[in-house]
């Protein structure tokens, strides 16, 4: 398959909004032009206007945007309308500086035209460079903004700056290269689509902000659910509900206990992108949480049982991860890869798939079923209603 050409990517420094809709009052500190009017241009770049979104950014000494720069670095062509020169199929990332601190990316325009110069939506009266169709801009909700654009980096003990009193930032150095690659990962696996198990084809987006789940301790039962095992039967389902729409869930049903456990670790006084990171969609790792000094495997077991794909079980083997088991609102339960239980099942995995593949060479074999209901219950730990030293001590330093 060949691999898909990287788009021209361009990122704007704007004002911190919730909604970008037009409709906010300016109360929080901003650019220059922000401060003194109480305005910005940028507030209705994720407002829908006759089927099109339509992008501002502050551009401050010539009001112009360098698409000469960005053409020459991603080799796209620069095309004219009107005396107005532009680019198409444009990434657009808009990023603000939090209220908490430290720039995120509050959203962007996938195939975006970007301008030269700016253009006036009728609409609003506002001015704009950039537009893109309604679905292919897309804003993250103010508590998901997570992913950071840093202001600079140190390398061999000198600052590299990737932006810094203007808004404008191209990115057309080698230097941005591992930005771009982190960036355009986050934006199709991350905020948009969230990570597929292996062999799971999605005919519908799933989006990250959408999935919910908050931990409380208070709501917690301890109980850990059983799926007693039964001959598999068929059910007839409508195209509706057919195997795209079971694969989305499945999807859906596992990031919603790796936010659950996220925000678990928040609750017990550790603290997200210092403490640990949420990696689920970062192709650098193979599991779903690092904490500490350890990577965390984290499976949704609501159902009564949970499945392990072929990379998880490497990552186990080689004691790369350990198996956080959750059932939201009922407990959070930790497997450690030495287990002995958890060893028999992945043998057991290894030798039905070399039995089916000896016997039944016109069959695949894909998800096998771990049942939670016969785990050894002296190798699972539940460490839902343990404090922040219990959670530490239990877990940091039992990597190999």
């Amino acid at each position: 398959m060949q691999k898909a050409k990287t788009p021209p990517i361009f990122f704007a420094n704007i004002t911190w909004m919730k909604n970008y809709d037009g409709l906010e009052k300016f109360e929080k500190a901003g650019a220059d032009y922000v401060k003194k009017n109480k305005d910005a241009g940028e507030k209705h770049n994720f407002k829908i206007t006759a089927g099109k979104r339509y992008g501002f950014v502050q551009c401050e000494r010539n009001g112009k945007i360098n698409i000469d720069k960005i053409a020459k670095r991603y080799g796209c062509e620069i095309k004219t309308a009107e005396n107005n020169r532009y680019i198409e199929k444009a990434l657009v990332i808009f990023f603000s500086t939090s209220p908490k601190g430290g720039a995120k990316i509050v959203g962007y325009y996938k195939n975006a035209t970007i301008y030269e110069s700016p253009l006036k939506n009728v609409q609003t009266n506002d001015e704009y460079y950039f537009v893109c169709d309604k679905d292919d801009g897309i804003i993250i909700d103010e508590n998901e903004r997570n992913f950071p654009i840093p202001k600079f980096e140190i390398k061999e003990g000198k600052r590299i700056y990737y932006f810094g009193q203007d808004q404008r930032m191209y990115a057309v150095d080698d230097k941005h290269l591992p930005l771009i690659k982190e960036v355009i990962y986050y934006i199709t696996r991350g905020s948009l689509v969230v990570k597929k198990q292996e062999n799971d084809t999605l005919s519908d987006e799933v989006r990250d902000g959408d999935i919910k789940a908050k931990f409380n301790e208070s709501k917690l039962k301890g109980e850990i659910p059983t799926n007693n095992n039964r001959e598999h039967n068929y059910s007839k389902r409508t195209k509706k509900e057919g195997a795209s729409k079971k694969s989305a869930e499945k999807v859906r049903n596992g990031r919603k206990a790796e936010k659950y456990f996220l925000d678990y670790l928040s609750k017990k006084s550790f603290v997200r992108d210092k403490d640990f990171f949420d990696v689920a969609n970062d192709e650098k790792y193979d599991y779903d949480v690092r904490f500490m000094n350890i990577g965390i495997e984290v499976k949704n077991i609501q159902t009564g049982h949970f499945y392990l794909t072929d990379s998880e079980i490497g990552c186990l083997e080689r004691c790369e991860t350990h198996l956080i088991l959750i059932a939201i609102d009922n407990g959070i339960w930790l497997i450690k890869n030495d287990s002995s239980w958890l060893k028999d099942r992945i043998k057991d995995i290894k030798q039905i798939r070399k039995d089916c593949a000896r016997k039944y060479t016109n069959i695949k074999l894909t998800d096998i079923s771990i049942n939670i209901a016969c785990g050894d219950k002296k190798e699972m730990t539940d460490i839902s209603q343990l404090g922040h030293d219990e959670i530490k001590n239990t877990l940091v330093g039992t990597i190999k």
